[in-house]
């Protein structure tokens, strides 16, 4: 695999076999559609499985090839105890690209995407999701996995319906991860929120039980 990176675009090279178990010789991305890079190193890696891989897992030795999730069409090619790449993309093929590029492409994305995007220990935030208040790596890519890509999208979207579609996915949700969205959606620490607004998510958290009760992951999303 060979990652070349111009003004224009994001260009991934599959090599020999990496062609025969992934039937794509070639990606090229725009580098206007490119919206977050995230670099992990390899210890990262169950993490990232549980956080993210609910619906498309890594396997345990290669990940090769294309998967659909209700939210975007995947692409996959994950070596085992390498440094991996997700790339989170929009107008594109591939809504998201998890990759292990060579050591030193990994350091030239992590390097090029940090100048244009908030840095974070885990790599680069989208713009967006990653510059609001309480919202740091891991909320940010739970609130992916639903679809909540954007500032716009948490403010089109309610607390009950976030809660509900988080813990179908498999994330665990709790008061406190509610507090953080609401204060995101209104500028504030979520410890600033008021009281009688806590007290308001309680009940939301407490509605959203009662409406899923007895249902399966698949009939909430």
């Amino acid at each position: 695999m060979q990652v070349l990176l111009d003004d224009q675009k994001l260009v991934i090279k599959l090599r020999g076999w990496e062609i025969f178990w992934c039937l794509y010789n070639k990606l090229e991305i725009p580098r206007g559609s490119i919206v977050e890079v995230n670099c992990y190193e390899p210890t990262e890696k169950m993490q990232f499985r549980k956080d993210l891989l609910k619906i498309a897992p890594v396997s345990k030795r290669v990940s090769p090839g294309v998967s659909i999730t209700p939210w975007s069409k995947d692409f996959w090619f994950v070596r085992p105890n390498k440094r991996y790449v997700e790339i989170i993309t929009r107008n594109y093929e591939f809504g998201r690209i998890v990759i292990s590029p060579p050591p030193g492409d990994v350091d030239l994305l992590d390097h090029e995407f940090n100048k244009l995007y908030h840095s974070s220990r885990s790599g680069v935030l989208s713009a967006e999701l990653g510059t609001l208040k309480n919202l740091g790596p891991k909320y940010t890519r739970w609130l992916r996995d639903i679809g909540i890509k954007t500032q716009k999208d948490l403010q089109n979207s309610n607390l009950k319906d976030i809660y509900i579609k988080l813990k179908a996915v498999g994330h665990p949700v709790s008061k406190q991860l509610l507090c953080s969205i609401e204060g995101a959606r209104t500028d504030q620490d979520w410890h600033l929120i008021s009281n009688t607004r806590k007290r308001e998510i309680s009940q939301i958290i407490l509605q959203a039980e009662q409406e899923t009760e007895g249902q399966t992951a698949s009939e909430l999303l």
